[in-house]
C-alpha cells in the first residue's frame, strides 16, 4: 500500500474522522476495533488483532 498523509481537526468531543480512502484500503468498517498506541508525543492507530481461541 502506498503511503498516505492527511490532516484532520479534532472535534469538540475529541473525535477525528478517518478518511474513506484509508478505511477502504485497510478494510475498516463500522464495529471494527482499533488499537491506539501512545509513545512520547506521537500516537498510532491500527486494527486490533483479535486473540485466537483454543
Amino acid at each position: 500500500m502506498k503511503k498516505m498523509m492527511y490532516v484532520r481537526t479534532i472535534s469538540s468531543k475529541g473525535q477525528i474522522i478517518i478518511p474513506q480512502a484509508i478505511r477502504r484500503n485497510l478494510r475498516i468498517y463500522p464495529g471494527t476495533q482499533l488499537e491506539i498506541r501512545v509513545e512520547a508525543d506521537t500516537f498510532s492507530v491500527r486494527k486490533h488483532a483479535k486473540a485466537h481461541r483454543h
